[in-house]
């Protein structure tokens, strides 16, 4: 496999695992991994102090009651922290918002691939969650990438951005934070042109 290759599939692993966080909420497993030593030395570099917050959450059931009522307050409730395309988009790109479920089944139907099972299935299909998945998808399943190319520029390039700012400037937990913050720094490394996207570090 060559090098290009390999790093596709680095990203695209990494994509699903933000994806992962973005959908449900963390259970035990879902915590140890996180806390593994690569994933969370580079989530560490986004948001100090989240490794430690990582391994007293696997640890302790009351933070990890805490970390669900963020994910509720933020995925399921927040208006202003909406996971759904559509929430982020405007102008001429809000005509084509009613468009964007049909393409996601093209999406589907073109990767072979149903994501109605598990959570999956009881999302919108502009969640930000499906969006990732079938672009991590893309990327290590296509040589020529242009269906990830279709899926970033739809939906992805101009959700990402607003998304990661409103879940900086809301949440209160390190994971969710630095969580999004990898977000941006994945996509640039498979789209350099679209130049940096760090949100601020200041919350």
């Amino acid at each position: 496999m060559h090098d290009s290759e390999n790093l596709k599939v680095a990203v695209a692993g990494l994509i699903e695992v933000v994806a992962r966080l973005l959908i449900v909420e963390l259970d035990a497993i879902a915590l140890q991994a996180l806390a593994g030593e690569e994933i969370s030395a580079l989530l560490e570099e986004l948001e100090p102090g989240v490794s430690s917050t990582l391994v007293a959450t696997t640890n302790d059931s009351a933070l990890q009651e805490e970390l669900d009522a963020e994910f509720c307050r933020l995925f399921l409730i927040g208006e202003a922290t909406s996971p759904m395309a559509s929430a982020w988009l405007d102008g001429e790109q809000l005509a084509n918002a009613a468009r964007l479920s049909t393409q996601v089944q093209h999406w589907q139907a073109s990767l072979e691939v149903e994501m109605e099972q598990g959570p999956w299935g009881n999302v919108p299909p502009d969640h930000i969650s499906i969006l990732l998945g079938l672009f991590s998808l893309a990327l290590v399943r296509e040589e020529s990438g242009k269906l990830a190319e279709e899926i970033y520029t739809t939906a992805l390039a101009s959700m990402v951005p607003d998304f990661v700012k409103a879940i900086c400037a809301e949440s209160t937990n390190p994971v969710y934070r630095a969580g999004v913050r990898l977000l941006p720094q994945l996509l640039q490394i498979i789209h350099p042109a679209a130049g940096p996207q760090s949100a601020p570090q200041d919350v």
